[in-house]
């Protein structure tokens, strides 16, 4: 590492999350750890930013704050530093644009704990290296989590965002287990029974006093009358090698299987 005594820093820290910001001990640890690295160079920190926002890309508020910043104030800074490249990015071509736009302002982008030498070539390698790592975990906890809440779905839990007349509930061993409005169900079930009946059109049921709490537009109450979710069963949507399958769910149903089919019929 040259000499970079003298030289002028900003400094960059950023979670994930409001609660991390809020609850966790990261920003704090990214803070000390950058003021200590400019303290033992004898560095001049020019001005610090932080934010919690995800790295998926730079579209970050705090992020613009410190471009324009920079930019402004180019001429004054001579770094931007991070603890780790993962606080920078989690997308390896965003970080690489991002970096060469700060060489176009004079202000070298670097990582306090895994440093690199712009000036060796084989350290690009590293860098690339450095900067791939936190794109690839992110796609690896991304195909966990999807398998995951396919696993839930096949043992019958509706574990994305509860249609309307459902709340969000668990079981006694902690899982998800999505639960019946009270204030819903009857209106849900009288709502599936009319138009079942054939006598009216979803015009005459959006113009229903009864059914108005329900706040229901035409795309919604369509999507409520094409939805098995309401008779106990759940549509796993095919997944590689495996087919579409129809899994009965372990919540409880709004209307049954015979007044749903007629809707279909009827639709």
């Amino acid at each position: 590492m040259k000499n970079l005594k003298g030289k002028r820093a900003i400094l960059y820290r950023r979670v994930s999350t409001t609660e991390q910001k809020k609850t966790g001990n990261s920003l704090n640890s990214q803070q000390n750890q950058l003021r200590k690295f400019c303290e033992n160079n004898q560095m001049q920190i020019i001005k610090e930013f932080e934010e919690d926002h995800s790295a998926k890309d730079f579209n970050r508020p705090e992020w613009n704050r410190l471009v324009k910043f920079s930019k402004k104030n180019q001429k004054n800074i001579d770094f931007l530093l991070v603890v780790n490249w993962d606080r920078f990015s989690r997308n390896t071509r965003g970080a690489l644009n991002a970096i060469e736009i700060f060489k176009d302002f004079n202000i070298e982008v670097n990582c306090i704990n895994n440093w690199i030498e712009y000036l060796d070539p084989t350290q690009k390698f590293i860098q690339l290296m450095y900067l791939g790592m936190p794109e690839v975990d992110n796609e690896m906890k991304g195909l966990r989590i999807k398998k995951a809440m396919r696993e839930g779905l096949k043992e019958g839990r509706w574990n994305v965002k509860q249609p309307n007349g459902y709340l969000p509930g668990i079981d006694h061993l902690g899982k998800p287990l999505m639960k019946v409005d009270p204030d819903k169900r009857q209106l849900l079930k009288s709502l599936f029974e009319i138009y079942s009946s054939g006598n009216y059109n979803q015009s005459d049921i959006l113009k229903m006093k009864s059914f108005k709490c329900l706040k229901l537009t035409k795309s919604s109450l369509s999507r409520i009358l094409k939805n098995k979710i309401y008779t106990g069963y759940i549509d796993v949507p095919a997944y590689e090698d495996e087919p579409k399958q129809t899994i009965k769910g372990l919540h409880e149903p709004i209307t049954d299987l015979i007044t749903f089919n007629k809707i279909q019929d009827l639709l």
